[in-house]
């Protein structure tokens, strides 16, 4: 028999196991919607196999882009995506993240845990992007470093929270550095956080469209790539590598740029690692310049799924 457990009832069922699961489990992850999933019955284009470096016809540029600013907003939690009013979709969002607290998350913490873990929730949520102190972050809610370690874990298990580590060769460094924080889905963010505006009103666009990027890099690749980040003690920062056989490609989140302007940490790690590629996400300009020998992909926020690509075009 093939018994498919899903949500936090896997975390439910390892516990009563008294055997070892290696060798006879598979892990089938599914993921809210991504951008293409949610987009394509809305488009006559092939969303999914978009090139890199050959630009789409303005107007239908401007209806990804278009499709793409509502799904900051609303993600692509699936039953959204037959919902076409306003006060329809907030309501399936605010249900979705009330159940996650009542019965997903109730039978994991204890009582006291449970008080705190709705503020740090929310908190978790208006933070995303940012690397995470546990101490520090524990002493603004009143909670201890080791209970702020047991609420990551209940939201990483229950499939709600990714973690992203630094992209330190060193594995006991990777360890130690704070990671970075992010939600799989904005759509459950923005009810967390209580903002449903446009990305054009929003004084976190930049985080909504980073976490944006974080959620459909990790449905993008598989099982052999790795996403992490690079910050140096100069501040010199990339915002996702990703990484296959000690090979990367680095990924960098802008808005709006006028011009092709390489960031310093992508021409730093060009000239030092191996690097096969770096793009440059934006919300218009498609350009390919080159640095240090490898290709800098400036192309809108809308093919971060086309990135892990890049690895089969060595």
């Amino acid at each position: 028999y093939k018994v498919y457990a899903s949500g936090s009832s896997s975390i439910k069922i390892h516990s009563h196991l008294k055997q070892s699961a290696v060798g006879r489990v598979r892990r089938t992850r599914i993921f809210p919607l991504s951008f293409v999933e949610w987009a394509q019955p809305q488009l006559d284009l092939d969303l999914a196999n978009l090139a890199m470096d050959k630009p789409l016809a303005p107007r239908a540029a401007a209806r990804c882009s278009d499709l793409l600013e509502e799904f900051l907003v609303w993600g692509g939690m699936p039953e959204l995506s037959t919902a076409s009013k306003e006060l329809e979709r907030r309501e399936i969002l605010q249900e979705i993240v009330g159940l996650y607290l009542e019965k997903d998350v109730a039978s994991l913490l204890r009582k006291d845990e449970l008080m705190k873990f709705n503020e740090f929730l929310r908190l978790i949520a208006i933070r995303c992007g940012q690397q995470l102190n546990k101490s520090r972050f524990g002493n603004g809610l009143g909670i201890s470093a080791r209970q702020v370690e047991r609420q990551l874990l209940v939201m990483e298990h229950t499939f709600v929270l990714r973690l992203a580590g630094t992209d330190y060769a060193n594995p006991t460094k990777r360890l130690v550095k704070a990671p970075k924080m992010y939600l799989y889905d904005n759509g459950v963010r923005n009810a967390l956080v209580r903002d449903f505006r446009p990305r054009a009103l929003r004084p976190d666009a930049g985080a909504l469209v980073e976490n944006h990027v974080s959620g459909e890099l990790e449905k993008a690749i598989d099982v052999s790539v790795d996403i992490c980040f690079h910050r140096t003690a100069d501040g010199q920062e990339v915002d996702f590598v990703l990484e296959r056989d000690r090979l990367k490609i680095l990924v960098e989140v802008k808005s709006g740029l006028a011009r092709p302007k390489i960031p310093p940490a992508i021409s730093d790690l060009s000239r030092r690692e191996d690097v096969v590629a770096s793009v440059v996400l934006n919300d218009g300009l498609r350009q390919t310049v080159d640095c240090a020998g490898k290709p800098v992909h400036f192309v809108p926020h809308y093919l971060a799924h086309r990135i892990p690509s890049l690895f089969s075009q060595m």
